[in-house]
């Protein structure tokens, strides 16, 4: 039985009183209540199931709707109760958040969820629409959270722009990469010695694939260097520059050598960035520490060309100085952060607190020290996509939960966000090349076109949630080649 087929009968139960001549005739027609587990027990108070009695049932009433309610089974003629069926306290239920709007939400969240969404029912009849559509677009596959719900209000009521956080160009690009069918010369083939070395007989594909934890730990540790650095003057040496000084590090080979932007924070400060929220919990803690070490630990293979412009010494007609292209190829293999725990002048007893293994002190009283590697904001000021500030809680909003985002739904947005920051309002591309992109390649080679499919649904839906997508069409091609074509909201 489904929530709505059992909300529907419940309130049918509630309105009205039903006649029947057999308590057993009774007791098959709420058969499949047990069976759905909304009865839990059924207690007789008598024997009696004579034919010729009629008997009537109702349901309790309790002033909490997300109480248990009893179905009582009384004789009709003398009000005699024959028979109680007690039902399950229910833990999720429907709430009519306004009109034609019903969210499914936990039932002990009810109360409190009434007080917190007045707000509701003073939307436009535009942001009653948008509302709506987001709902309906999220579904009720799971029960939406008091803050998600009030978040959703809080949106469409008063629309704010957030800030924009850069993260490089090249390493979005980099996140984007994927491995080009029979490309030739293989990929291990065509790197330097000096790269295979470092590779030794670890096998890696080439670019960045983060898990979604670890973008999340990426996209918190941006937002923080964006807080921490100057971030309005693109032509200042420190732009995007931390707030500790850089670290000049090997980088790109053949001896390069590049500056590594150095945050300096309290444990506390990336735990807020990542959650985006003041609260956490200790399990939580403990799942981005072990997340820090374990992506400290992975390194990847960065290939990539940057490419700059030089004053040559030479002059046009006009006495112009002209300028001349310059390309760097970086190739290197490296992780993306250096973590160091610092603790600053610490007493006698803070330092045997900490020899002791003190948690409490090592979280009160350390600090981090975070080395990003240079291709986090290589050419930040010239090549640069943006994102909003909080994009960490818009994408588990639009996923449906944090355990729900896929890195197809991160590539997705990676992409889309791409093409709005080289300022196109509309992006095509072939399905065959939207696979890769995804990072779907993997289960087409298995021949599991239905997952494919399925996944690609699923990452365009995410976009829509997110707001980020408008409309997606999906056509046939010039060449009968599927296509897909993406409006995007400039507004994001």
């Amino acid at each position: 039985m489904t929530n709505d087929q059992s909300t529907q009968e419940n309130q049918h139960l509630a309105k009205t009183e039903s006649s029947c001549k057999s308590l057993n005739s009774i007791e098959q027609s709420l058969s499949k209540w047990m069976g759905a587990g909304l009865v839990e027990a059924i207690h007789k108070h008598s024997g009696k199931s004579a034919e010729e009695i009629e008997y009537s049932v109702s349901l309790s009433q309790p002033q909490d709707l997300s109480a248990t309610q009893d179905i009582i089974v009384t004789n009709k003629e003398t009000g005699e109760v024959i028979g109680v069926f007690k039902t399950q306290t229910p833990t999720e239920v429907f709430f009519e958040l306004c009109q034609d709007i019903h969210v499914k939400v936990k039932a002990k969240e009810l109360q409190k969820l009434k007080k917190e969404t007045i707000e509701a029912k003073k939307l436009t009849k535009e942001q009653h629409g948008e509302l709506k559509t987001l709902l309906n677009n999220i579904g009720n596959d799971r029960p939406l959270t008091r803050k998600e719900i009030a978040t959703f209000i809080e949106e469409i009521r008063k629309p704010t722009k957030p800030k924009k956080i850069r993260h490089s160009g090249h390493f979005v690009d980099q996140k984007l990469k994927y491995e080009e069918p029979n490309k030739q010369p293989s990929l291990f083939d065509a790197i330097t010695p000096e790269t295979k070395k470092k590779i030794g007989e670890e096998i890696r594909i080439e670019g960045l694939k983060l898990s979604p934890p670890q973008d999340k730990l990426i996209n918190a540790l941006m937002k923080i260097l964006h807080e921490k650095s100057e971030h309005s003057n693109q032509l200042s040496e420190n732009f995007y520059g931390g707030n500790s000084e850089s670290m000049i590090v090997p980088y790109g080979g053949n001896g390069q050598k590049e500056k590594a932007r150095v945050l300096r924070i309290f444990p506390s400060e990336l735990y807020k960035a990542y959650f985006d929220k003041d609260d956490y919990s200790g399990k939580e803690i403990e799942n981005v520490k072990m997340l820090l070490k374990e992506t400290e630990i992975q390194k990847f293979l960065i290939i990539y060309d940057r490419v700059y412009e030089i004053i040559n010494g030479k002059k046009t007609k006009n006495g112009q100085e002209t300028k001349e292209r310059r390309t760097d190829r970086i190739e290197d293999f490296q992780s993306l952060i250096k973590i160091i725990r610092f603790f600053e002048g610490l007493t006698d007893e803070e330092k045997q607190e900490l020899n002791e293994g003190d948690e409490e002190i090592r979280e009160r009283r350390g600090e981090l020290v975070i080395a990003l590697n240079p291709l986090l904001t290589d050419q930040i000021n010239s090549k640069y996509v943006e994102y909003p500030e909080d994009i960490n809680r818009r994408t588990v909003i639009a996923a449906g939960g944090h355990r729900l985002v896929t890195e197809s739904m991160i590539c997705v947005r990676d992409y889309l966000m791409r093409e709005l920051s080289a300022g196109r309002s509309k992006s095509q591309i072939n399905e065959e090349k939207l696979i890769l992109v995804l990072k779907l390649d993997k289960y087409k080679k298995q021949g599991r076109k239905k997952r494919v499919m399925e996944s690609i649904d699923a990452s365009i839906q995410f976009a829509k949630n997110l707001r980020l997508l408008l409309k997606h069409e999906r056509i046939i091609g010039a060449e009968g080649q599927w296509k897909h074509i993406f409006h995007l909201n400039t507004e994001f």
